[in-house]
């Protein structure tokens, strides 16, 4: 019976899941993302051949798979009202929660396969798991995906802090050790990692036992999972009921407040407000920023580099777009005595202004990389292009969206 409800939650998120990526796929930005992934491929043996033999590629693998395997996120699939109805059959909804932590293992273990198989050349030229070691490597990091994933569901139950502040500190330092000893190919700190994680795990299971389900810690994290889905589709297509968090920023919300307190700058005002106190605007303007640096460092064409920086900055622009739609489902902003225009021409201005700052940082990122004027100047050409053809950009957009 509980194992059914869980297929009908489980099934209804993806119905909706469906639609949602449906969308993205159709979208311009995963066009764009294609193009590079297409690049990168082509080019992935003249970055082997760039890449130095270090080891620092070592650590950097370390850090990437520590994190991918590690994190440990739970889906639930618990709504608000469980803790009211179901909280009297805890003891019957084991198979419930045992298919969440499968889902969720395996979700989880999906993107660390997915990550292994792209950096999988990487891995057989740059470390000790090359070989017949490589898949013994994967299936280590499986393997330790899973058990964190069980240890922290039964690190959920217990109610003292300290304890489980201590649990997690093991829950990541075992594997950690273990990981590490095994890209350097060290046998013996390996055993010693898994047989304290082995350990570990044994302590845990045996504490929590006899312990009861905090459902509200299971709420907080379907919600958090459900939010942080969302949040990635909302860059795409218009989310309702969308909880998204607020950081006050200060030393970037007074830039905002520096401009002139006029009627016209109403909704300037806003966006600024709203693209700097978000958790998912600046953080995707600067991380876009980031990779394309990366990137462009990585592929020496100069053809490449200014087709890298083209690309993302037209990625910056489409990610923009889910700005105009922030306070789309609030009512107190249309109370404003200003013309609804001037809302438009606000989002114009204000993302027009990103795209401006972002070219300016992907031209200096190219003058600072490359070693061609030609280049830099074809670069500064196309910046200015899309700067001058943007806002019918965004309103050829706008029309299609209302079709």
């Amino acid at each position: 019976m509980t194992g059914q409800w869980w297929n009908e939650r489980a099934g209804s998120f993806w119905g909706k899941a469906g639609r949602y990526l449906r969308l993205i796929g159709n979208s311009g930005f995963m066009f764009a993302l294609y193009i590079l992934l297409f690049a990168g491929a082509v080019f992935y043996p003249a970055f082997l051949d760039w890449l130095p033999q270090s080891s620092w590629i070592v650590i950097g693998l370390w850090l990437i798979f520590s994190v991918l395997t590690l994190r440990s996120p739970v889906r639930p699939f618990v709504q608000s009202g469980d803790l009211v109805f179901l909280l009297p059959l805890e003891k019957r909804m084991a198979p419930f929660f045992k298919k969440s932590l499968r889902y969720s293992a395996a979700l989880q273990g999906v993107e660390v396969l997915a990550v292994y198989v792209v950096l999988g050349p990487v891995i057989q030229e740059r470390t000790a798991a090359g070989g017949a070691g490589y898949f013994f490597m994967l299936l280590l990091l499986l393997v330790i995906t899973f058990v964190t994933t069980f240890i922290k569901w039964e690190e959920w139950k217990w109610h003292d802090h300290t304890h489980r502040y201590i649990s997690t500190a093991a829950r990541w330092g075992w594997p950690a050790l273990l990981m590490l000893a095994a890209w350097w190919g060290n046998i013996y700190l390996a055993g010693v990692g898994l047989v304290g994680l082995a350990g570990h795990w044994q302590l845990v299971k045996r504490r929590s036992a006899s312990m009861l389900l905090r459902w509200e810690v299971l709420l907080e994290a379907e919600n958090h999972q459900l939010a942080k889905f969302y949040r990635f589709v909302q860059s795409f297509a218009e989310v309702p009921h969308v909880e998204v968090k607020i950081k006050r920023r200060r030393w970037l919300a007074s830039l905002v407040d520096k401009l002139t307190h006029k009627q016209e700058n109403t909704y300037l005002y806003l966006y600024g407000k709203a693209f700097v106190r978000s958790g998912e605007y600046a953080g995707m303007f600067i991380r876009l920023l980031v990779v394309c640096g990366l990137v462009m460092y990585a592929f020496a064409p100069e053809w490449m580099r200014l087709g890298i920086g083209g690309l993302f900055l037209y990625m910056t622009a489409v990610q923009l777009q889910a700005l105009k739609s922030h306070y789309a489902t609030i009512d107190w902003p249309d109370l404003y005595p200003v013309p609804a225009a001037w809302k438009e021409g606000a989002f114009i201005t204000f993302t027009r202004a990103l795209l401006a700052v972002q070219g300016t940082g992907i031209v200096l990122l190219h003058v600072w990389i490359g070693q061609s004027l030609l280049g830099t100047a074809a670069l500064i050409l196309c910046v200015a292009l899309l700067l001058l053809y943007y806002p019918r950009w965004v309103t050829r957009r706008k029309q299609k969206e209302m079709v």
